[in-house]
């Protein structure tokens, strides 16, 4: 599967695992050398952002609806075969696309690629919603952690500003703490 997020109106490629490759990129946050897909409705990726639909794609060979040319170039550039896949949107409480999940050839009990059945749809849009959850949960505490730091930088350089006895004071104790 793959993990983009919404990173000014691009999808950034977060993370990616392919089990049967024994591929994992991306863990602990470090970056990754992919282009991001602007949100425009050609890719199936930011198509399906744009749209907030889900798009579930048997047979990735035969499809003509969507644009599928980043799925072929992925593939070749690992050495794989997507045949099946199903691209859900993130999206927050306030109907903003937080990032997009992708995910690619299922495997049924005896380990032979199938497709995304309805069933499964359904189980992966809660899954998606409860993802959505968490990133609008980690953008939240980091944009509450720049602001207090925000804040203490206004208050400190006002306190420095002050009187000249103590310019730079709370600057150089921040620094030394």
């Amino acid at each position: 599967g793959i993990l983009y997020i919404n990173d000014k109106d691009q999808l950034k490629l977060s993370f990616y695992e392919n089990t049967s490759l024994k591929i994992s990129l991306g863990k602990n946050g470090q970056p990754l050398e992919i282009p991001p897909i602007a949100f425009t409705n050609n890719d199936i990726c930011s198509f399906a952002a744009c749209k907030k639909q889900i798009i579930n794609i048997e047979n990735v060979a035969e499809c003509t609806n969507y644009d599928l040319s980043s799925v072929h170039t992925m593939d070749e550039m690992i050495g794989y075969h997507t045949k099946s896949m199903i691209v859900i949107p993130l999206v927050n409480h306030d109907n903003e696309v937080l990032g997009v999940l992708e995910l690619f050839n299922p495997l049924d009990k005896d380990s032979n690629i199938t497709s995304y059945t309805e069933e499964l749809e359904y189980s992966l849009y809660f899954f998606a919603t409860q993802a959505s959850v968490a990133i609008s949960n980690i953008t939240y505490k980091n944009e509450t952690k720049e602001l207090i730091h925000s804040f203490a930088l206004v208050m400190s350089t006002a306190i420095d500003e002050r009187s000249p006895y103590n310019a730079n004071h709370t600057k150089h104790v921040a620094e030394y703490t």
